[in-house]
């Protein structure tokens, strides 16, 4: 059973999501709801509007910082056989969202500037929205790599609620300019396996447990439309994602070489 001080961060934190950070809830939530929009229609078309949806989540997700977008824009042209693997995949006989589909969905959609970040991001929209998206920010809050400040946290009991959670050993590493921004480990091919082995067969388990309990203990949160939702793990990992983006500060410069591991 989550403890109230779990019920109220996730609560709060889901109503006050926002992407990109300079965006309200209602023009964030709207967002994604004009883009999921696309996706259902590139889905009846994917050969001509795969590619461009892929590039349209693509940006939505990384902000094109560093022109990382219009960087995997040029790759995405250039492959031949991203359209027709996902066309097998999504439209088999039997299209279950099962951790093994999600998998095999990761295969098809990395390729070059478009890595596990990204690849859930594109996941979550082609499942209709039904799976959460893993960023380092996800990832660190799960693995509890975080600043020891964020215990002094005042508007929550933050030790209550990453005592709540199920410790998930994500690889985060240096993003390499030492200048102690971390991220997630995904570069090396065995940290990307441990990173999206990590994502499939325990995060998204734990984020729909936790969503569970919420709803089992009768905790909803408002839309833009002041209508109450229940919650799904996307819902979850939307609430911490909106956390960390907007506490950055126990998410980055805290350690030299190595994280900080909380000590519970």
């Amino acid at each position: 059973m989550l403890s109230q001080h779990s019920l109220s961060f996730y609560k709060y934190w889901r109503e006050n999501y926002r992407w990109p950070l300079n965006n309200t809830p209602q023009s964030s939530e709207e967002r994604i709801a004009g883009l999921l929009s696309e996706t259902r229609i590139a889905l009846r078309n994917l050969n001509s509007l795969g590619k461009p949806l892929l590039q349209k989540i693509h940006f939505w997700k990384t902000q094109n910082r560093g022109r990382t977008t219009d960087k995997y824009a040029q790759i995405l042209d250039n492959n031949t056989k991203i359209i027709p693997n996902l066309q097998k995949l999504l439209f088999s006989v039997s299209k279950p969202t099962s951790l093994q589909f999600i998998e095999e969905l990761i295969s098809v959609l990395r390729i070059k500037y478009a890595n596990l970040p990204v690849c859930s991001a594109q996941i979550s929209f082609l499942c209709n929205r039904t799976v959460p998206i893993l960023d380092r920010f996800v990832a660190q809050f799960f693995s509890r790599t975080v600043s020891p400040r964020i215990l002094d946290f005042a508007q929550f009991n933050m030790r209550e609620v990453l005592r709540d959670i199920t410790t998930v050993s994500f690889v985060i590493e240096d993003d390499g300019t030492y200048r102690c921004r971390p991220r997630l480990a995904v570069y090396q091919k065995q940290n990307f396996v441990r990173n999206r082995d990590l994502f499939v067969s325990k995060l998204l388990p734990e984020l729909n447990r936790i969503a569970k309990e919420l709803n089992n203990q009768q905790v909803t949160y408002q839309d833009i439309y002041g209508k109450p939702k229940e919650f799904t793990g996307v819902d979850v990992e939307m609430a911490v994602f909106a956390f960390g983006t907007q506490n950055r500060h126990y998410f980055q410069c805290w350690y030299e070489g190595q994280p900080i591991y909380l000590d519970f």
